[in-house]
């Protein structure tokens, strides 16, 4: 995954240009970003807590009356999810290309099965497919009036994922809690119901998976690039997070004269 994420402090009074060199800079030019879902904003103030930024549970009250409570993605979790599908995207083209090119390749040699192909053969299939590049979008968070808030408070420990490895992922990886993933995963579109004749159905992005197995197929996905050493998983019943190399982050800090 060749992707290099950026994390910079932007200083200066209100005016001086700040946004203007984000948007038409720093998006476009060096994170190469032309979709706007990819764009996640958002302004620290004395009110903005780490709910607002993680995620939190509302009530909501439904025409009947009836008060159900629904959990809410921050800004943070927000892009994180963005990114992670991004990944499952470009991973899900990365699989698609490779068949492509196997049957390609078979049509070229006048051979139906991968089990036939002589050792040569597989040399020169597997070189076909490291030249087939898994690229997945750009997101970035852009935080505004960094010093408005409480910045450890709303950060919490998301400010230990800020170090990265010479890979883009974070060095060292955080725990979430279970409200936070159920969050995630559904930013992310994956979604899975208990039903009590049937009992467990998956989804991914509106559509059903076969079985478990497919729908943690897109879980792994996610970290498949990493080292086993290095790898975290959604799956776990104690859920670890990682910032991916695709998800830059970008706050502005204003100072006043």
């Amino acid at each position: 995954m060749p992707n290099s994420p950026i994390q910079k402090i932007l200083f200066g009074s209100p005016g001086t240009g700040k946004s203007y060199r984000v948007e038409n800079k720093i998006i476009p030019d060096e994170l190469n970003i032309t979709d706007q879902s990819n764009i996640i904003p958002t302004v620290f103030h004395p009110e903005y807590t780490y709910g607002d930024f993680m995620g939190k549970l509302m009530p909501l009250t439904d025409d009947s009356g009836t008060v159900e409570y629904k959990y809410y993605s921050g800004h943070f979790l927000k892009a994180l999810a963005k990114a992670y599908k991004n990944i499952i995207i470009s991973c899900i083209k990365y699989e698609k290309d490779k068949k492509e090119v196997t049957e390609e390749y078979k049509k070229e040699i006048g051979k139906t099965r991968q089990e036939d192909f002589s050792s040569e053969e597989m040399s020169v299939l597997k070189e076909k497919h490291s030249k087939i590049i898994k690229q997945p979008e750009n997101v970035v968070l852009i935080i505004d009036e960094l010093n408005r808030g409480n910045s450890a408070a709303i950060f919490g420990t998301v400010f230990q994922l800020l170090d990265r490895n010479t890979n883009g992922w974070s060095q060292y990886p955080i725990t979430i809690s279970d409200l936070e993933k159920t969050g995630l995963l559904q930013a992310i579109s994956l979604k899975k119901y208990f039903h009590k004749e049937k009992g467990y159905s998956f989804e991914y992005d509106g559509n059903s998976c076969k079985d478990k197995s497919e729908y943690n197929k897109y879980l792994d996905y996610i970290f498949s690039d990493l080292s086993e050493e290095e790898r975290v998983t959604l799956r776990d019943q104690e859920c670890k997070i990682k910032l991916p190399p695709n998800l830059s982050i970008i706050l502005g800090y204003h100072e006043y004269v």
